[in-house]
Parts: C-alpha cells; structure tokens; sequence
C-alpha cells in the first residue's frame, strides 16, 4: 500500500501521536497512537491500556492533540528488548510531559 493511500486510508494519523478520547466511557483521556489501521487505531496509556492489550478506537472518536513520538522512535518502542512494564512506565511519563508541555490537563482540558 502505497504512503499516500494510507495516509488518506487512517485521516492523515500516525503512529506516536497523542489523541483525546471523544466518544465512549473513556471520553477525555489522552492516549498514545501505537498504530493506525484504515479507520481503527492501536491507543495505549500505560495504565489501563498497555502494550499488552491497547485500546481499538474508531479514528472519528478521537481528536489529535499533536505529535508526542516520532514515528521512528514509536516503531523502536514496540520493538524493544524490554518488559512491557518498562515500556508502559515510559509511555506514562511520555504522556505526562506532553500534556505539561502543552498545558493539558488529563480530561481534555486548557
């Protein structure tokens, strides 16, 4: 599948971005985009959805916040030679300094 057809195929969303829940009984948590499959996304936030088992949300429930991994270093994650706890613990503390960064508070809000 050719990069502009998937980009058009997933809404323009990329692995390593943050996302805001906008639908569901999840609505309001920010979650990092570990995949984007046609209309679904892989989210994790390494603490009720960790790498083990992430989250499959419809791209229409969700509002991108900005970019919190570049793809590379997304890809690097999934496949490091590290327990998945070590990898939850780093997606907790990258999301955490995202929404410092951003000035987000953890329910979507300034």
């Amino acid at each position: 599948m050719s990069t502009l057809f998937k980009q058009l195929a997933t809404g323009g969303i990329n692995a390593g971005m943050a996302a805001l829940s906008s639908k569901g009984r999840d609505q309001g948590k920010v979650y990092l985009v570990l995949a984007a499959e046609d209309r679904m996304l892989k989210l994790v936030d390494g603490k009720n959805r960790t790498m083990l088992k992430p989250k499959l949300k419809h791209r229409n429930h969700v509002k991108i916040l900005g970019q919190m991994l570049s793809a590379e270093e997304t890809e690097s994650l999934i496949n490091a030679d590290k327990d998945s706890r070590e990898k939850d613990t780093f997606i907790r503390k990258t999301i955490s300094l995202f929404l410092n960064k951003n000035q987000l508070d953890g329910n979507g809000g300034i």
